[in-house]
Parts: structure tokens; sequence; C-alpha cells
């Protein structure tokens, strides 16, 4: 049985780009988001060391030294013009790393769709260490740029990865519930399986949004999902009910608990709320 989730909108900028067609990569410099060359001279030397020593190495190592956004697009696109060049996923990888590490999520994006469709050997696994690297430095909106760009491309992110990606937007200081169900619907489309962990993740987004009851059906088929709940399942869920005063709901959930033997954290402060106290004991 498919999924239904309510349908979600996610925030415009990281759709725009549908709406257009793609410019050619050699403009990107172009945009007003990224500022004029600093040091023209600098760039020059890079230029003229590549000029005699064009390879996907040296050309990652100029884009490493290269602290001017600017140049490094510059120098990108220059190596992409020359017909003796072809780029790899590791030149695709530094360069959609810089950019999105400065917060350029417009420019980084059209790099994605690139790099996408040069298809590259070890493209997937290219853009798989973007994502983490990008949930690592709490480039959230990155991350979630590449993953659009991977389900756009026919590229599949491992479900470590989304969990990394979930944890970060459902556990974080500035928690992104929205975002998060985003996540979640683009990993159906992708036809990979959740574990105990997404469906934790899932849950928590569900319950934070006021979907109490989409949340406990995700909860009810989590076994035809071939998952089986822990801990932080029932965790999850009773504190869910409690704060939303279906305490009698969260008791029948705590007696499943304990059915199968899973122990509660008893120092939480929503288990010791003292209609639910009564309510427990009076089962």
């Amino acid at each position: 049985m498919a999924i239904k989730l309510p349908s979600l909108t996610y925030p415009t900028r990281f759709f725009r780009w549908v709406y257009f067609s793609s410019s050619c990569i050699a403009d990107i410099s172009e945009t007003p988001e990224i500022v004029k060359l600093k040091d023209s001279s600098e760039f020059e030397r890079n230029l003229n060391f590549l000029r005699n020593k064009l390879a996907p190495d040296n050309l990652i190592r100029i884009l490493d030294r290269t602290n001017d956004l600017n140049s490094a697009v510059r120098i990108f696109n220059w190596a992409s013009r020359q017909k003796s060049f072809h780029h790899t996923s590791n030149t695709y990888y530094r360069i959609v790393l810089k950019l999105g590490m400065a917060g350029k999520v417009v420019e980084m994006r059209d790099f994605c769709d690139k790099m996408a469709k040069d298809r590259c050997p070890g493209t997937e696994e290219a853009f798989v260490r973007l994502v983490h690297s990008f949930v690592e430095h709490c480039r959230i909106e990155e991350a979630i740029t590449v993953l659009v760009n991977m389900n756009l491309g026919g590229y599949r992110l491992p479900i470590e990865a989304f969990n990394a990606l979930l944890r970060a937007l459902v556990g974080g200081k500035g928690r992104e519930f929205q975002k998060a169900l985003f996540v979640y619907k683009e990993m159906m489309k992708a036809c990979v399986l959740p574990t105990v962990e997404t469906l934790n993740c899932l849950m928590k987004a569900l319950f934070a949004t006021n979907q109490i009851d989409l949340g406990l059906d995700q909860f009810r088929r989590m076994k035809n999902k071939g998952c089986n709940p822990n801990t932080k399942t029932f965790e999850i869920l009773v504190k869910a009910l409690i704060e939303n005063g279906r305490v009698d709901e969260a008791a029948i959930i705590l007696e499943q608990m304990f059915k199968v033997q899973c122990q509660p954290d008893l120092s939480l402060n929503y288990l010791n709320q003292p209609l639910f106290v009564m309510r427990i004991k009076g089962s």
C-alpha cells in the first residue's frame, strides 16, 4: 500500500530552475551573487599554470587554493571549454562543495545539474559525499539541493545519508519539520526502503506539524515496511499523545511497549504528568 502524505510545498527557491531553460555554465560567473574578481593577477597565474598542465588533479589543487569564488568558477568554466579536457566527478565535487559552503545555492545547483547530465564515473558516490559534507557542516539547504538533483538525474542516495539528513532536520537547533517531510517524499520517489530510524524521524515530523493521526498510521504500518518499533519509537509516540491530551491512547501505546520488552526512560518528564500516572495506575 502506497504511503500517502499530505501535499507538501517546498520553498520556490529549490525549484526555480525547473521553469527556466538552463543557461550555459560558462555564464554562471555573470550572476550578481558572485562578487567581481579581487585579484586578477592570481587568476592569470593559475590560468597560465593550467594551460601547460591541465589535468583533473591540477584543476582540483587550483580550486582548493583559490579563495575568490568568481575566480574559481571562471577557472572551472575555462577548463570546461578545453577540447582536450574532460571533467571528473571529483572536479565537479570540488566546485559544488566550494560554492555550497559559501551559501551559493543557485550557482551550485547549476553545477549539480551539469554533473548529473555528464554522468562521469563515480558521480553517484560524489553526490553522496556532498550530502554528507553539507549535513556535517549544517548546510541543510545545500544538502537538499543535491538530493533533488540526484533524484532528477536518476541517482540514488543511500538510506544512511537520508537518515543523516532527516536527523539534522528533526533534531537540530533550527528544527525544520516541513523540510523533513519533503525529504521523506523524495526518498519514496527514489524507492529507498526506510529503517526504523527513518520512520522515527518521519513520525516526529508529523507530530510536530499536528498530523497526529497520520503519525499513528505510520506506526501501525511499520511492520509492512520491514521495521520493528524500538524504544525511541514508543517514546516519540507517547510524548506526542500526552502533549495533545490523548492520555488514554498514550497508555495503550505504553502497554504495547512493555509487551515487546522495550523499557522507557522513566526520567522523561512527560511520563510523570499526573493525568498519565493516574491512567496507568487505573489500567
